[in-house]
């Protein structure tokens, strides 16, 4: 065996093997849009005195943002553009701001004594 000299030994290129984690096929959609679909359907149910504004228009922008978000992604969650995660993160808030006002306009209801106790309480149900 012949003795190795410095420079062999550095001018070997040496091949190293970077393990990647699994590709992942992404999250699925359909669950969280399904949830989403129902907090906009029960968030239209409720009385009108819980509401902001005339009934039907936060439920269609709500529900105008989620066809965006759903069109960017149809499966999967593969694509994590700039707009994707900002639509999803105003559907997320506009949902939460939404929820959290028919909440206050409901505790409010329900100190005050106003309305009906029955309907009052199915409307708690629904936030």
């Amino acid at each position: 065996m012949l003795p190795l000299r410095l420079d062999e030994i550095v001018s070997t290129p040496v091949r190293i093997r970077v393990r990647r984690p699994p590709r992942s096929d992404g999250e699925s959609r359909w669950a969280a849009a399904i949830a989403t679909l129902v907090a906009i359907s029960l968030y239209a149910l409720l009385p009108s005195t819980l509401l902001i504004g005339p009934r039907y228009v936060i439920p269609a922008l709500e529900g105008i943002i989620l066809i965006a978000v759903i069109a960017a992604n149809p499966l999967r969650m593969t694509n994590r553009s700039r707009h994707s995660r900002i639509a999803t993160l105003s559907l997320t808030f506009l949902i939460m701001a939404t929820n959290l006002v028919a909440l206050v306009l409901l505790l409010h209801r329900l100190v005050a004594g106003g309305g009906q106790g029955g309907q009052l309480l199915l409307a708690a149900l629904q936030v």
